[in-house]
């Protein structure tokens, strides 16, 4: 009995998995969209995504969550077949209670860039492609960022080049809360890396820095300026800024204010800045102006040295008077043919009251009507993120909240994902080479994906955290503490039967 009752327990903590996702259906409003398709655990709380296409069509999600003991950074992901993978812990560090806002970008010869945080400490990940899923072959994480480190981005230029921007908090006389934008490059694949530059101006906070590299070689970078900086929070008006490196990175001139008193809108202010550049080399950008609720894009044929004056995005309007939508972003992709996709939450029309994630598209004359993405009442979409993929074949993340404060137990937060396909030309897909097999870095065995669960065991603080354990090395370890058990067990028996 004693043997039964055992390997009882052992199959029934094996079988305990759990499949499936709760909570009301959500539908793509556009005709070209699929149907939303939910990526985080059901009751896990999920926000703030990043998404990626690599060069072999495979689309990449992560998003910032939290499990018992950790902030966490979940991964999935899905080729052309549609399958998703289960949702995992790829990042786990130690629980502050902080958003790790990841951010994913593929190199051109397989090397995966990951950037996560928590607390103040931001921390960089050199992944190989064929590594992604398998953290406990990773190299060790680099601590590229400290002292209130936030927001960052990267990207890898067309000369191998990453180009890396943070937002820090340097505690100058000028603002002592106020977040500056920081700049270093990596010109060996992300092994080393420059001493950061400032590129915002002093005494001025910045928060959700994006950055795109244009067909000229210049470096092209926005951001939301204002007093403050933290958790993306400003004291007063923000309004909207770019700056730009015409020699790679060395030099960076002054910022431009595109919505307050030097952009003419005295007493002004705006949010949520993308940009992004056209198959002809037109840089584009799009950003909320406030207080009018009204989303502006502007455009530079001279790569930015000169800017149109702001006009009004065609159909739509915002949800700043409609909700709290200071966490929101807006976010840009261009296909092969050239077309700059644009993604957003807003309104068809000032009379709206369900905010819905919208696409349109710039061709290089105009813009397309907008078109609704999702839109589901009793929630708010938050955060899109665009990615194009073998030319032509669009994929959007975003975060849903059903409206409630963060810090409720009653807050549900989501990420879901959904897909297009643009009227442009597909491009081959492509093949990293498959490396040679290393030894893992630690004893500890690799993460294993669970169906729809991501638990991690409590580890002391000497073990390395790129090298965390998930649910299923929780029954290995169960399994092993009761091996005595069963020796034991298997001992009696013998006995017993000997007697007999």
């Amino acid at each position: 009995m004693c043997m039964r009752s055992v390997l009882l327990l052992i199959f029934a903590l094996a079988a305990r998995v759990t499949i499936g996702v709760d909570g009301p259906r959500a539908y793509a409003q556009g005709t070209g969209w699929t149907s939303p398709v939910q990526l985080s655990v059901a009751g896990q709380f999920s926000w703030f995504p990043d998404i990626a296409a690599d060069a072999t069509g495979r689309v990449h999600v992560i998003w910032s969550s939290f499990i018992p003991g950790y902030d966490a950074v979940m991964y999935s992901s899905v080729d052309q077949d549609g399958t998703w993978s289960q949702p995992t812990d790829i990042i786990a560090l130690p629980s502050t209670g902080a958003a790790t806002r990841p951010t994913i970008f593929f190199g051109a010869v397989g090397t995966v860039h990951l950037v996560g945080r928590n607390d103040t400490i931001m921390h960089y990940y050199r992944v190989p492609y064929h590594d992604l899923n398998a953290p406990a072959r990773w190299p060790v994480a680099r601590v590229i960022q400290s002292g209130g480190a936030y927001f960052s981005r990267l990207i890898v230029g067309r000369d191998g080049i990453v180009h890396f921007i943070a937002t820090e908090n340097l505690q100058v006389q000028e603002c002592l809360t106020c977040y500056a934008l920081l700049y270093r490059q990596s010109r060996d694949d992300g092994r080393s890396w420059t001493s950061p530059v400032v590129i915002s101006p002093v005494g001025m906070g910045a928060i959700k820095p994006q950055m795109i590299e244009s067909r000229s070689g210049s470096l092209h970078v926005v951001w939301d300026a204002g007093r403050g900086g933290g958790l993306a929070q400003f004291t007063g008006d923000a309004q909207v800024s770019y700056t730009a490196s015409r020699d790679g990175g060395k030099t960076w001139s002054d910022a431009v204010e595109f919505s307050g008193s030097s952009g003419g809108f005295v007493g002004g202010s705006g949010r949520f800045i993308a940009i992004g550049e056209d198959g002809v080399g037109r840089l584009i950008l799009a950003w909320l102006k406030l207080p009018d609720d009204v989303p502006q894009y502007q455009i530079s044929g001279d790569d930015g040295l000169t800017w149109s004056a702001p006009a009004p995005l065609p159909g739509v309007i915002g949800t700043w008077k409609l909700a709290d939508s200071r966490l929101d972003t807006y976010s840009m992709a261009t296909d092969s043919a050239g077309n700059v996709h644009l993604v957003l939450v807003g309104r068809l029309d000032s009379t709206a009251t369900l905010p819905s994630l919208l696409h349109m598209v710039w061709n290089g004359t105009g813009w397309s009507d907008p078109e609704v993405i999702y839109s589901q009442e009793g929630t708010t979409p938050v955060w899109p993120r665009i990615a194009v993929g073998l030319g032509n074949q669009l994929h959007v993340a975003w975060f849903t909240t059903n409206n409630v404060a963060t810090e409720s137990e009653n807050a549900d937060y989501r990420v879901w994902y959904s897909r297009s396909v643009a009227a442009a030309p597909a491009t081959a897909a492509a093949q990293y080479p498959t490396p040679t097999a290393l030894p893992l870095v630690t004893a500890m065995p690799a993460i294993t994906p669970t169906p729809f669960a991501a638990t991690v065991n409590a580890l002391p603080a000497e073990v390395a955290f790129e090298s965390l354990k998930t649910e299923v090395d929780d029954y290995a370890i169960i399994v092993t503490s009761i091996l005595p058990v069963l020796l034991i067990c298997a001992l009696l028996l013998l006995i017993a039967r000997r007697r007999s």
